[in-house]
């Protein structure tokens, strides 16, 4: 299970700010860690910075894997770069995901697939994506 935590972590945390030279890293946290940022508790991650999670059904053989981008902006450009660089990383036919020795995940593209996440109120600098996976069968 730690192999894959560790594939998610890092198939997140593989996206850059292309509109930085050179382009950097965007953090990426598993949505609980930024989750237990609280009013009154420590300071959260600087903006931008990338949140995953996974859910799964006891009726389903897969589970959905999913991203999302937080940025503070006038404008969507780094939203819609993320958005792009999931599309590059996961074509229509899926990838798949290495974790551990010799084992792999197959990521395919959800529906929807890529999205923007509505802004809280109107006029608001905070701007967010969500990029949707379906994590369909392990490769052993």
């Amino acid at each position: 299970m730690n192999d894959i935590r560790a594939a998610f972590a890092g198939f997140w945390g593989g996206f850059v700010n292309r509109g930085q030279l050179p382009p950097t890293p965007i953090r990426a946290y598993h949505e609980m860690d930024v989750a237990e940022y609280a009013p009154q508790g420590p300071k959260p991650p600087d903006l931008p910075y990338i949140t995953y999670s996974i859910a799964s059904s006891p009726f389903s053989d897969f589970a959905i894997l999913t991203g999302r981008i937080w940025t503070r902006s006038s404008s969507w450009g780094l939203v819609d770069d993320v958005l792009a660089q999931a599309a590059e990383k996961i074509p229509e036919g899926g990838i798949l995901l290495k974790v551990g020795n010799g084992g792999a995940i197959w990521l395919l593209r959800s529906t929807p697939f890529a999205d923007y996440l509505p802004p809280e109120q109107e006029g608001a600098m905070e701007k967010a994506g969500v990029v949707r996976v379906v994590v369909k069968s392990y490769v052993l």
